[in-house]
């Protein structure tokens, strides 16, 4: 995703054609020929999530006896 607040920055840095004459193919060109991936922030986020869930199991079992709550379809009401 390009954000278009400085076009001409752009347009410098990765040597693209501000002129309207000739269209650009979409999909192409030194801008996409790239891929940056943060391995960092992802394993951060990953432990962050990982670390919720188990305060939520163990916030649940501490509060409400975890699956004990559970009705069985079997039992009358």
């Amino acid at each position: 995703m390009l954000h278009l607040r400085r076009i001409l920055r752009w347009a410098d840095k990765y040597n693209l054609n501000l002129s309207l004459e000739s269209k650009p193919v979409p999909g192409e060109g030194s801008v996409f020929s790239s891929t940056i991936l943060n391995v960092t922030i992802a394993s951060i986020c990953l432990a962050v999530l990982i670390l919720a869930i188990i305060l939520v199991i163990i916030f649940d079992r501490h509060d409400r006896h975890f699956m004990a709550n559970i009705v069985d379809p079997d039992d009358e009401l």
